[in-house]
């Protein structure tokens, strides 16, 4: 192979991937029952979903600032099989027989459904979104009126709600009046995930699941319509000590690398933790830094080496969990020209050029 002199200073970009981990939806308390009063009339509201089987909504405002899980939104999308989707991003139509299984779990996500299965849109069937009440006590209420998508229960639209509560972050479902019957064939997977690794499923026996990977198995299916008037209440934990989000590197060179965060309260001190294993540390784990202001510079690093950061705000009393970071530093700088790279240690080409 030919040999080649390089007598041009290279700079090599390095790639950070960010790693942000939130707050568990296995945190939320959870709560159920039959109450009528659960159900919220709407007295303005339009259809905002296309008719059919791909039929969805355009990105539509909450009208307040909600958070789910650790992330923050203010938009929304909706779709004929019962999903609500956060962020800016549309949902899909697709990926809907067993949302939550470990093939589509990632799938429209982070997202709320509560039909479990593949829906369907009929001329009759509708998708209602209205903000009530007055701030800073307001409520998003979407109202579904869908079927599923086996044609021979398409007349029989199944009704529930979604209620995003603002302020408290709280999150309701109220069915309706009437408790149709699911055809024989149709299995649901009714809940919520932030991603495939953070899922709240609700059984058969209205009891919620929390599960940290999808779910293949038919244990948490439903095969018939809640009870008349049922509820399901998800009550968003109260955090006094938020972990730090938006973990990010301002520089990053082949020996050391600076870093920053944002905070989510009023914390003032933060404990930092790297390695290049990549193991989480737990909440004994020992800090290698620990700082005042919301970065720290890292220093003594070796080149060309992957770096996992972990940071958690430091409450006295009690830590945050951690949020973590990974990154790659630079190459050692050349020192000594002319540097010489033969490239005989690389594979050719299958195309067969030198």
């Amino acid at each position: 192979m030919k040999k080649t002199l390089i007598s041009l200073i290279i700079i090599f970009t390095c790639i950070a991937t960010l790693r942000l981990q939130a707050q568990t939806l296995g945190d939320y308390t959870f709560n159920t029952g039959t109450d009528a009063t659960k159900w919220i009339p709407l007295t303005g509201a339009t259809n905002v979903c296309s008719i059919g089987d791909a039929g969805k909504s355009n990105i539509l405002d909450i009208g307040f600032n909600f958070t789910f899980g650790e992330n923050t939104y203010n938009k929304i999308s909706i779709n004929a099989d019962g999903n609500i989707k956060f962020g800016e991003e549309q949902t899909g139509t697709s990926n809907y027989t067993v949302p939550f299984s470990s093939a589509n779990a990632n799938k429209n996500n982070p997202k709320i459904n509560f039909l479990g299965c593949d829906g369907y849109m009929t001329d009759s069937g509708y998708v209602y979104v209205e903000l009530t009440g007055i701030a800073p006590n307001r409520i998003l209420v979407v109202e579904f009126a869908t079927s599923t998508f086996v044609t021979a229960s398409r007349a029989s639209l199944l009704h529930w709600q979604v209620q995003l509560f603002e302020g408290s972050n709280d999150i309701q479902v109220v069915y309706g009046s009437s408790a149709p019957t699911i055809p024989p064939k149709i299995k649901r997977q009714v809940g919520m995930c932030i991603n495939d690794s953070d899922i709240i499923l609700v059984d058969s026996n209205h009891q919620m699941n929390y599960y940290s990977a999808g779910q293949d198995t038919a244990t948490i299916d439903t095969f018939t319509w809640p009870d008349a008037n049922r509820y399901y209440s998800f009550t968003a934990p109260v955090v006094t000590c938020p972990r730090p989000y938006n973990l990010r590197a301002l520089e990053i060179y082949s020996t050391n690398a600076t870093l920053t965060w944002d905070p989510m309260g009023t914390e003032t001190q933060w404990d930092i933790y790297y390695s290049t294993s990549g193991a989480s540390p737990t909440i004994s784990t020992t800090p290698t830094n620990q700082v005042s202001s919301p970065y720290c510079t890292l220093t003594n690093l070796n080149p060309s080496t992957t770096y996992h950061v972990f940071v958690r705000a430091n409450c006295g009393n009690e830590t945050s969990p951690w949020t973590s970071y990974s990154f790659v530093t630079c190459c050692p700088p050349i020192t000594q020209l002319p540097f010489t790279e033969d490239f005989d240690s690389h594979a050719g080409s299958t195309s067969g050029s030198s």
